[in-house]
């Protein structure tokens, strides 16, 4: 199993957890937290390894480690801040997919990198999802629809025939 962090503490950093557990597809390392942090905390049972200003040091020192999730959601109220620490964290981290077991996808769906899908969300034929973007749970976006990235859907939303733009 491939190791990973998570860049975040928070809410979605909690969500992000729970479905990569279910996922059972790699190994959670730690999380980076934004700002000052308690080295003795625990966020579900994992620990916060190293502050954002120390993230390159830390990954010099753990040199196994290339992919990670980012686990902030909404930041202020939009999502322009999360769109800055991706372009940053894109640089030298390898963003995965977060995909629960109980999502159903298309084959003729394209999913882009570093999305966190949750469970009982349905992604339908020739449907587009970018970069970066939250598919909150019992979403459902139908045929031809297009997300770019680093969007948010909320939870029980369907879409329909629609191009969601970035940010």
């Amino acid at each position: 199993m491939e190791k990973i962090i998570i860049f975040g503490c928070g809410e979605h950093a909690r969500v992000v957890i729970e479905n990569l557990e279910q996922q059972n597809k790699y190994k959670i390392f730690g999380l980076v937290a934004d700002k000052d942090f308690d080295p003795k905390k625990k966020i579900c049972g994992y620990d916060i390894v190293c502050q954002d200003t120390d993230l390159k040091k830390f990954l010099s020192d753990n040199r196994d480690i290339k992919n990670y999730v980012l686990g902030v959601g909404i930041v202020d109220g939009n999502m322009l801040k999360r769109s800055k620490l991706l372009k940053k964290l894109d640089n030298f981290l390898e963003s995965i997919n977060v995909i629960h077991p109980n999502v159903v996808i298309s084959e003729k769906a394209k999913i882009g990198k570093g999305n966190v899908i949750e469970a009982f969300t349905k992604i339908s034929s020739s449907s587009v999802v970018g970069n970066h973007c939250i598919i909150q749970s019992f979403s459902s976006i139908n045929h031809d629809v297009v997300i770019e990235d680093n969007v948010l859907v909320a939870t029980n939303t369907t879409i329909a025939g629609k191009k969601v733009g970035k940010n």
